[in-house]
């Protein structure tokens, strides 16, 4: 009865499947395997829905419960190669391809695969020496972002872009969307060498540790990475990271883990850099963001007619973030016929005018945004929060004196009076999900700042202010600090990775703390008697209270690997206990039962 009933619904699937209703099909062939385990049809069918779908890490779960339920299935181990080659794991493409030969030696799909794995391990093991950028004084970084037209992957092209120069690059590519509507683009300037794409946003550990040992990366870089379980899993093969985190989006709640995951943390301002701090991380380093200002400049033009305010909305933000309300309502209020303003928002499509207010629609070539900039007078940015304040940068490489608010981080860009206006917060706000104030700018106080602004006079002088402060926010000092974060962070491999063996509850900061249990406040449950870390690639292995759990017989085993483990320079912690002090504390009611019992 629950073969057939399993039957059924692998029949339902089959059905939905052709008229291209995927999800119907996954959950009809989930429903079989409910009636039947052990049904190896259904778990194979399962997988090659995955698979059209680009669920790839569940096509591979699908595929491996197959292996188990049938181990001599020839095409289950090619299929699973294929998926595997598929995203670029190709070592492990290479094992499945193999093993499917071993069962069926003239199966032809597999000797044709193989043969492309092959050729691809080939090619990265042999590349030509002029097509090289690693030699032996040179490491190879990766980075794990979304990889599409939005803030986060601006970020991570300016870092990458800042090292390609010097480093060997490798980009870990993920779908910021869906699978039917993904946010992902490998066209166009997000073409770049070494790019590995992941369909879904959800990363699998053992995905990303194939791709970091295959390409042997020396340190990775994360952008705004809250699955922690990633980073640690790339510490675990002995690699450094890097970190960014946008400040009004960091919850307190993951300081531990980063203080002991990253050897340091990107905090593009003062604002971020300051909280972290508090918060009590020590690995976090200050470097202001920067703008290439050979592309954004100021050019040469006639004087507009009106004065014009411009407003790059973007995307607007979460909670409207780029307060566009506030300015159009600064602007009505100012009421003047002697000026107008702009406003970009990459929402919708078209334009509309009214009242000398223009606002255009839909996302635009980047040298349009530019010109835009270039043609207007003034910009207008009463953020409600930043993260880096990439349109402050933007306004001051083409040399806008620039309005906005009295608050961190949007004070860090204007000098009150000599390039720009800081106008009165009027109201500090919580929003969900926000974990700073958002900022209320004082309508009539920004009306009035903006009428300042009319005076030819005061615009020529800030406007020249502005030339001379943009060289302290130019891409090239940028990426000398980049540059030199990610050299210190090489050259002092190991430094923030100290272990904590069989911590049980002696949870310590700073410290990857390890038990074989799970217990609140581990952070990887392992035998420490056989640790998942490359040799001499830690730099403090701290044992309080362990090796005596460990037969005689064993101890120099033990010990053994814990000096594996250790650079040369590294330290090795050891505390036994003292049974007679031990057992006078029991006697003296100085330490209870249970402790005694424990130690």
């Amino acid at each position: 009865m629950p073969i057939a009933t399993a039957q059924k619904y692998l029949d339902e699937a089959e059905l939905f499947l052709e008229n291209g209703l995927c999800k119907e099909a996954i959950d009809a062939c989930k429903k079989a395997i409910e009636a039947d385990p052990l049904s190896v049809s259904a778990y194979y069918n399962l997988a090659l829905i995955y698979h059209r779908t680009q669920h790839f890490d569940n096509a591979i779960t699908s595929l491996k419960k197959v292996i188990e339920l049938d181990p001599g299935d020839a095409s289950a181990f090619n299929n699973l190669g294929v998926l595997y080659f598929t995203i670029n794991v190709f070592d492990e493409a290479k094992k499945y391809f193999e093993k499917s030969l071993s069962i069926e030696p003239d199966y032809k799909e597999a000797k044709n695969n193989l043969e492309k794995v092959q050729q691809e391990l080939k090619k990265s093991a042999s590349r030509p020496l002029s097509q090289q950028v690693i030699e032996s004084h040179h490491h190879k970084f990766g980075f794990v972002s979304l990889w599409y037209e939005r803030g986060q992957a601006y970020v991570t092209r300016a870092i990458q872009s800042a090292l390609d120069n010097q480093y060997n690059t490798f980009i870990f590519a993920r779908n910021g969307g869906t699978s039917d509507n993904p946010l992902l683009q490998t066209t166009g300037e997000w073409n770049v060498p070494n790019l590995t794409v992941y369909p879904e946003y959800r990363i699998p550990c053992e995905v990303l540790k194939n791709w970091v040992v295959q390409n042997d990366l020396k340190v990775v870089f994360f952008n705004e990475e809250y699955d922690l379980g990633l980073v640690e899993v790339v510490k675990q093969c002995g690699v450094k990271t890097v970190g960014y985190y946008v400040w009004e989006l960091f919850d307190p709640q993951y300081v531990t883990g980063c203080k002991s995951l990253y050897d340091k943390i990107i905090c593009p301002t003062k604002a971020c850099y300051e909280k972290f701090k508090n918060l009590g991380m020590d690995n976090v380093e200050y470097i202001p963001w920067g703008v290439d200002l050979k592309i954004f400049k100021p050019t040469a033009r006639t004087e507009n007619k009106r004065v014009r305010f411009f407003h790059p909305a973007g995307w607007g933000g979460l909670h409207a973030r780029r307060g566009t309300q506030f300015v159009i309502d600064a602007f009505q209020k100012l009421n003047d016929p002697n000026a107008e303003l702009l406003i970009h928002t990459q929402h919708g499509s078209g334009i509309q005018e009214s009242n000398n207010i223009k606002i255009l629609y839909g996302t635009v070539p980047r040298e349009e945004i530019i010109r835009m900039y270039q043609e207007s007078d003034v910009a207008v940015l009463p953020s409600k929060w930043e993260g880096l304040g990439l349109t402050f940068l933007e306004s001051i490489g083409c040399g806008l004196p620039i309005i906005t608010v009295d608050a961190q981080p949007m004070s860090e860009f204007v000098h009150h009076g000599e390039t720009g206006f800081m106008c009165r917060v009027v109201e500090r706000k919580s929003y969900e999900g926000i974990f700073v104030d958002g900022v209320h700018v004082d309508i009539d106080d920004m009306a009035e700042k903006m009428k300042m602004m009319l005076n030819t006079g005061l615009r020529s002088t800030m406007h020249e202010n502005v030339k001379t402060f943009a060289p302290d926010f130019s891409i090239t000092k940028f990426k000398e600090n980049i540059g030199n974060l990610f050299f210190d962070v090489v050259n002092r491999a190991g430094e923030n990775l100290r272990l904590n063996l069989g911590c049980g509850t002696d949870i310590k900061q700073g410290y990857i703390n390890i038990d074989q249990r799970w217990i609140k406040g581990v952070n990887q449950v392992a035998d420490v008697s056989h640790l998942p870390y490359k040799d001499e690639s830690v730099t403090e292995v701290l044992a309080n209270d362990v090796i005596e759990h460990f037969p005689r017989e064993r101890t120099e085993m033990v010990l053994k690997e814990w000096i594996r483990v250790l650079r040369p320079d590294g330290i090795l912690k050891i505390q036994c206990p003292d049974v007679r002090t031990l057992a006078y504390g029991l006697v003296y009611n100085q330490i209870p039962t249970n402790e005694f019992s424990r130690r």
